[in-house]
């Protein structure tokens, strides 16, 4: 309900987000990165705080040890690193450019593929370019998740949304 309030800039997607971000659940900082790029002031600086909360709270050191023991959670790390400016794109996009980088990356060896995460790092980095009124890249990025073909991921279905909208916000 959440995700469809944010993305369709329902009247009470504030109120929702806020509730969200009050939650103890793994997709909190999505939700936070979605309503940082798409709510109103106020709820964009509560969501900018938690971001930032949650980036403190980040085990960088050791994101390697736990990318190779299969570790999502540090892979939701970089994105989230990423969005707040501590992870370059580069650290993210680098080791899915091709297979054979991805297969000498650590990303290797979380359960998801390199198509899954392409999906994932696109759609937060079109949410950026959203963010920065990056109208351009924000729309190359949503065409890059659809071209993934993940079609069982939300990002996936909330990017062909997005793009139908093609320049909002507004």
């Amino acid at each position: 309900a959440a995700l469809g309030k944010i993305v369709t800039r329902s009247p009470s997607m504030d109120d929702t987000g806020d509730r969200f971000l009050l939650m103890d659940h793994p997709y909190v900082p999505y939700i936070a990165m979605m309503l940082y790029s798409m709510a109103s002031p106020q709820t964009q600086q509560d969501a900018r705080g938690l971001l930032e909360e949650r980036w403190k709270q980040a085990d960088r050191v050791h994101w390697n040890d736990r990318l190779r023991g299969g570790d999502e959670t540090a892979w939701r790390e970089m994105l989230l690193g990423m969005y707040v400016g501590e992870v370059s794109p580069r650290e993210i996009f680098d080791p899915l450019k091709d297979e054979q980088s991805f297969a000498n990356s650590d990303f290797r060896f979380l359960p998801m593929s390199r198509n899954d995460m392409l999906c994932e790092a696109n759609f937060y980095s079109a949410l950026l370019a959203e963010q920065k009124k990056d109208m351009k890249t924000r729309n190359a990025d949503l065409q890059k998740v659809l071209d993934t073909g993940v079609v069982y991921f939300t990002e996936y279905d909330l990017a062909k949304f997005m793009l139908a909208q093609k320049n909002a916000p507004n």
